[in-house]
């Protein structure tokens, strides 16, 4: 803390509550030792948020993934029974049926992966609402030692 910072707190303090402090009073100790303790818990909860962030897009495109390759084997597997079916049966417009099915796979990949971004961007704004409550915590943890 610097030497000006150390005079606008001994000025405050002697606007506010009428006591002259000076450089050396013990008090001006405590308000050290708690900006530094301050720092530390910040850099910590910095550190653990980072961690969570980590975790959190590791899971998500993870999920994301596996989601996509399940619908793509459910799809394909769906699609390659009906072309079969179809060739059984000697029904000529099984090349229309096949790429309409086509059509509908890409249709439902793309709205799987609007899906998928949305629920990106929900866990992106859990993540900012946990660090906003963090901070606000160390706020508070902050304002309690004063």
């Amino acid at each position: 803390m610097t030497l000006q910072a150390f005079d606008e707190v001994i000025a405050e303090i002697s606007l506010k509550h009428g006591v002259a402090l000076s450089q050396d009073d013990p008090v001006l100790m405590l308000l050290t030792l708690q900006r530094h303790v301050a720092k530390e818990t910040t850099a910590e909860f910095t550190a653990v948020l980072d961690q969570i962030k980590s975790e959190l897009e590791l899971s998500a495109n993870l999920w994301e993934k596996n989601s996509l390759a399940k619908a793509e084997r459910v799809i394909s597997g769906s699609i390659a029974a009906t072309s079969e079916r179809l060739k059984e049966a000697g029904i000529a417009v099984g090349e229309s049926l096949e790429n309409r099915m086509q059509a509908r796979e890409n249709a439902f990949l793309s709205r799987l992966e609007e899906h998928v971004a949305q629920s990106r961007k929900v866990a992106m704004l859990n993540l900012c609402a946990a660090c906003t409550t963090l901070i606000a915590v160390a706020l508070l943890g902050l304002f309690a030692l004063n």
